[in-house]
């Protein structure tokens, strides 16, 4: 049975310009704007599953930490599709590589990057998703709790080795530590159910 259409109010935070402007002065523009685009496109894929399980979309937030969408979706099987729905958007992004090959790429890194499974990334909503199928709400979190703290540890390592071992500078440890933190703001902001 279909919802009825409802209103979807989008707002862009300040924020979101700055960084954009602060990457144009060290990222080549065309990179970008294939960022862009793979960004986008991963979103609209998230919004079509939504709409197409019959979810309402109440509001859209685009900012420096990503694009989060408000919904009145149930956490079930339906929450676990719609949450991979963007990553494999951004992965049949390959499909185009020979002729946006930046577009490609960028779809191929935001897929990989989203499904590492720390909330609030849609491979975190998909493993939290699957722990409160399989385990009591209790059990549950502690799996997850347990398991997110590994996953940040071990980016943490891997980004410390790369920048002092590889001598690879220090973009993956920054990567690393941005990863923990915005995990750290999701789990103390978000307890509701929001998309990202």
């Amino acid at each position: 049975m279909s919802k009825k259409l409802t209103k979807t109010h989008v707002s862009i935070k300040t924020e979101y310009f700055i960084i954009l402007a602060l990457a144009l002065l060290i990222i080549p523009f065309w990179w970008i704007m294939a960022w862009i685009i793979a960004s986008v496109f991963h979103e609209i894929c998230h919004y079509a599953a939504l709409r197409l399980s019959g979810c309402r979309i109440f509001r859209v937030n685009i900012g420096p930490n990503g694009t989060v969408m408000d919904t009145d979706l149930s956490g079930d099987h339906k929450e676990i599709l719609c949450a991979l729905a963007g990553p494999v958007g951004g992965l049949l992004l390959i499909l185009i590589g020979r002729w946006f090959p930046r577009v490609a790429i960028c779809g191929l890194f935001q897929s990989a990057y989203n499904l590492i499974p720390i909330y609030p990334l849609d491979g975190g909503r998909v493993v939290q998703c699957v722990l409160h199928k399989l385990f009591p709400k209790s059990t549950a979190s502690q799996i997850e709790k347990w398991l997110e703290m590994g996953i940040l540890i071990l980016f943490v390592l891997l980004g410390l080795y790369a920048a002092f071992c590889l001598k690879l500078g220090l973009i993956p440890l920054v990567f690393a530590v941005i990863l923990v933190i915005k995990n750290k703001q999701e789990n103390v902001l978000a307890k509701n159910a929001l998309w990202e």
